[in-house]
């Protein structure tokens, strides 16, 4: 709790001179009662009051602010101040009488006089007079009560600046609050987009290497390719890295168009692979190519061949790739190729690739 400093208004007594009493802070003080705001209520114009305080005030005298005269509905323009009440109820409060040590919040302070030094707040005698005899008092009584408030208006300004002051405050809050959770939304989407990019790149790189030397791989743009690899018989397109096992070794596969433009040629590469230090070298076993057919599978093509210790093709590699390939220069021709319609539909040509060990 916060130190309450000041001298409480309605708390003077003549019969103790010398006593040094508080006063309540502008913001915590009711326009019409002018004691410490119980159970406060903010106005759609800005203003606190008591709530028995404000809705005795629309009901007696009309349903307008005490302060600036706007018309108000009590449905609609009257809000529980809850964020004051807390505020209100973190204030504490030193009694001001000798020798008495009693420290209490300040809701507490005016029981902590009645009980302890025998002293009512003239104020709220008038307002406990209101509430429980009516009209027994008297009409002089209630019009004291219900006085203009304009000799309290420049508290009521006072007031009105502390709380833009205090709504303005709270806006720079939020907004800042706002921003901070906005930067750390994005940090979190951009990590979670991070994080399901590498999900997709971990479970694809899985995927060639639980492949067991088995690949098929498919071509799309099958036309397309063809054309682009007539025109220059260096044009060549390589398929995906994959391993005979998961502790094996790791092949790819090339097409290119022979120089006569008639054939294409389908190639094996050793690839650098995550478990070559401990494979035997060169790589020994047998390799085969089939050209699946999209609708007749018995007119795929199959060819077999098997690994040899002299050849280049399968010795360890150096760099990430064995340049020296192995397989047919004359896989197909390219008239065959469309002729037994060996691209489906979507101009997809699929080729398996298996290699075993041996």
């Amino acid at each position: 709790m916060s130190e309450f400093n000041g001298t409480c208004n309605g708390h003077k007594h003549n019969s103790e001179p010398g006593i040094k009493h508080q006063v309540i802070d502008p913001r915590f003080e009711c326009p019409i009662c002018l004691t410490c705001l119980r159970e406060p209520y903010l106005t759609i114009c800005g203003h606190r009051f008591c709530q028995q305080c404000i809705l005795m005030w629309l009901e007696k005298k009309g349903s307008v602010c005490p302060v600036d005269g706007r018309v108000l509905k009590k449905e609609t323009d009257l809000f529980l101040d809850n964020y004051t009440k807390r505020e209100i109820s973190d204030q504490i409060i030193k009694c001001p009488y000798p020798n008495c040590k009693h420290i209490s919040p300040l809701l507490e302070y005016e029981q902590h006089l009645l009980q302890v030094h025998e002293i009512v707040s003239p104020t709220s005698s008038k307002v406990n007079n209101f509430q429980f005899n009516g009209e027994a008092n008297g009409e002089e009584e209630n019009e004291s009560l219900w006085m203009s408030p304009g000799k309290y208006q420049s508290k009521a300004d006072e007031a009105t600046k502390l709380l833009i002051k205090s709504l303005f405050e709270r806006l720079v809050i939020l907004e800042q609050k706002s921003l901070e959770q906005e930067n750390q939304l994005k940090t979190a989407k951009d990590k979670i987009a991070e994080m399901q990019n590498e999900r997709l790149r971990f479970e694809a790189e899985l995927a060639l290497k639980v492949c067991n030397g088995t690949y098929v791989w498919n071509i799309t743009d099958v036309k397309s390719k063809i054309r682009f690899m007539c025109k220059d018989s260096a044009n060549t397109f390589y398929s995906d890295g994959f391993y005979t096992s998961y502790t094996g070794y790791k092949f790819c596969a090339r097409i290119y168009v022979t120089p006569q433009q008639k054939y294409l040629s389908l190639w094996t590469h050793i690839m650098k692979g995550d478990n070559d230090h401990t494979l035997s070298w060169p790589f020994s076993g047998r390799i085969c190519f089939t050209l699946i057919h999209p609708t007749k599978p018995e007119n795929s093509l199959r060819e077999k061949m098997c690994s040899r210790p002299d050849v280049e093709a399968f010795k360890r590699p150096k760099n990430t790739i064995n340049m020296r390939g192995f397989g047919y220069n004359e896989f197909i021709s390219l008239s065959d190729l469309t002729s037994q319609e060996f691209l489906n539909e979507s101009d997809t040509l699929n080729i398996k690739i298996q290699i075993n060990v041996v």
